[in-house]
C-alpha cells in the first residue's frame, strides 16, 4: 500500500495516540514510516457505519450527529 489516511492511530478500545511516541508504543516496527507532526490535540474523528440508510455512531468525536443522523 501507499500512504494511508485513517481516523486515528490506536488499537481497539484504546485512546488515540497523541504523539509519535504513543503511536510507536501501539504499533512498533509494524509501521514502515512514522511522520512526527508534534503533539496532537482535540477530539478524534467521528466514526459512523451506514447500513440500509441507518446511521450508527461507532465513536463520537469532533463531529456530532443528531438522532436522525444529521450533522449538528
Amino acid at each position: 500500500t501507499g500512504p494511508l489516511l485513517t481516523t486515528s492511530a490506536n488499537l481497539p478500545d484504546q485512546p488515540p495516540a497523541k504523539n509519535i511516541n504513543e503511536a510507536r508504543k501501539y504499533f512498533g516496527n509494524n509501521i514502515g514510516l512514522y511522520v512526527d507532526v508534534g503533539d496532537l490535540s482535540g477530539k478524534p474523528s467521528t466514526v459512523i457505519r451506514v447500513v440500509d440508510d441507518a446511521v450508527e455512531v461507532l465513536r463520537e468525536g469532533a463531529v456530532k450527529l443528531s438522532e436522525r443522523g444529521e450533522i449538528e
